[in-house]
């Protein structure tokens, strides 16, 4: 906001002098002129301080909309995150049926293997 102007005024009205008072009109004028100083002088304090306002709000909206890139973005790690974990929960699911079948096909030998060995030593028993 242009601020120059505002702020000129004032000083330009409150230092105004009617060095030629000849006529009353003229000093009805000057009065006038005199009297509207102090106005002009409180809507430029007026004006100021909402330039402030707004340019405060500004600076408030921007923090906030920063904020919420930050959530949003610490949203999408999240997700990121618990797609991870699911995954990694299918494959170890995956991997630990792979086990339980290979731990069933050990036991299925050992006990073939067992058969086998006391076979074995029946023969070797009665020979």
């Amino acid at each position: 906001m242009n601020q120059g102007f505002a702020n000129r005024q004032p000083r330009r009205l409150t230092r105004f002098s009617c060095a030629a008072r000849s006529s009353s009109l003229l000093q009805l004028v000057c009065d006038a002129i005199k009297a509207i100083g102090p106005t002009i002088e409180r809507i430029s304090g007026i004006t100021t301080s909402i330039s402030s306002a707004v340019e405060q709000q500004g600076t408030a909206t921007q923090s906030i909309a920063e904020g919420v890139q930050a959530a949003a973005s610490g949203t999408l790690d999240v997700a990121d995150n618990i797609e991870r974990v699911a995954k990694n929960a299918r494959e170890t699911g995956t991997t630990s049926g792979l086990m339980l079948t290979s731990a069933q096909e050990l036991s299925d030998v050992s006990t073939h293997l067992k058969d086998e060995v006391e076979k074995f030593l029946d023969s070797v028993r009665a020979a």
